[in-house]
């Protein structure tokens, strides 16, 4: 409903996977299983996950970069499935370093919505857990939806 009414929406672990579903795209079911050449950690274990525990690569200018402004940081981690194919329309902002998907945003109109849709974009990490930690750029994730969100009629 967000969607079609133009209204920003950010989609944090599991709603990053639900959106690439939602939207077109697939899983890997089980990382660890699907990739065993994957080497990093991507389930920290029983932490508060208020630190990052492996690195992004962000893309160059994209929502990432704007709000956290760097191309590079630590995240947390606590999944086992990702982004297998990035649904149409959308494109892969960030990745680890054994090239799971770390975050995607919408780039494209989508069809049958109203002026395109709004914007989408998803992490697979917890923004909203790291700004508790010693690290508040993650700040900037939720500063720059609300910018966008008050722009929505």
């Amino acid at each position: 409903a967000a969607v079609k009414r133009g209204i920003p929406v950010l989609g944090i672990c599991r709603g990053e996977q639900l959106m690439a579903v939602a939207f077109g795209g697939s899983l890997w079911q089980d990382i660890p299983a699907q990739i065993p050449e994957s080497y990093v950690k991507h389930r920290q274990g029983e932490t508060t996950g208020s630190y990052g525990t492996h690195s992004i690569t962000i893309e160059k200018g994209s929502f990432l970069e704007k709000a956290l402004g760097t191309r590079k940081t630590q995240v947390n981690s606590f999944h086992h499935q990702a982004i297998k194919d990035v649904p149409q329309g959308f494109k892969v902002i960030a990745r680890s370093a054994d090239g799971i998907v770390e975050g995607v945003e919408r780039v494209e109109p989508l069809k049958n919505y109203p002026d395109g849709g709004g914007m989408i974009i998803a992490t697979q990490f917890h923004p909203e857990v790291l700004v508790t930690g010693r690290d508040k750029s993650f700040r900037g994730i939720f500063e720059m939806l609300v910018k966008e969100a008050a722009k929505t009629k």
